[in-house]
């Protein structure tokens, strides 16, 4: 899994949330603390023992305060698929897919610039078919990555696609 240095938290969403809200102050600093925790490391544990022991608490009364209203906190995390000691935060995992769809389209388009400047440069027809292909691929991956994808180029009759002319004289 590639480490983000950064993840989404829309305010108004987790303003608006009725979990969230209902924490009192101190576990919505605990809730937000268990999401960074899970950002860099993929999950939290579901022991509360253990949850606990992730938490920045000072002193007796603060922790006891925390444990008591922890399982308030915890119900904003489902089980990891698979691995029952874990737990996870599913809007925090649909970010990180996210973030992950976004960085592939950007991939995506940083090849096809580079077929496009390959293209520009062309040797032979044989090479012409060969860079149609791999941007064909490409297209074909960045449309899977995509949010909104860019619209199916024109077609002839529904079968033909229409073909950029090319002077070549």
């Amino acid at each position: 899994m590639k480490r983000r240095p950064y993840f989404k938290l829309w305010v108004d969403d987790f303003d608006t949330d009725e979990r969230a809200r209902s924490l009192p102050l101190e576990l919505q600093g605990a809730y937000l603390w268990l999401l960074r925790h899970q950002w860099r490391e993929g999950s939290i544990p579901a022991d509360p023992e253990r949850v606990l022991r992730l938490l920045p608490v000072r002193g007796d009364a603060e922790a006891a305060r925390v444990r008591e209203g922890l399982a308030q906190v915890l119900e904003c995390f489902r089980e990891l698929e698979g691995d029952p000691a874990r737990l996870v935060n599913p809007r925090l995992e649909a970010e990180r897919a996210d973030a992950a769809r976004c960085e592939e389209a950007q991939r995506c388009r940083g090849k096809l610039s580079a077929l496009a400047r390959q293209r520009g440069k062309r040797t032979s027809r044989g090479s012409d078919v060969e860079l149609e292909r791999r941007r064909q691929v490409l297209l074909v991956r960045l449309r899977g990555h995509m949010a909104h994808p860019p619209p199916e180029p024109e077609s002839n009759a529904g079968s033909t696609v229409v073909q950029p002319r090319f002077n070549h004289g």
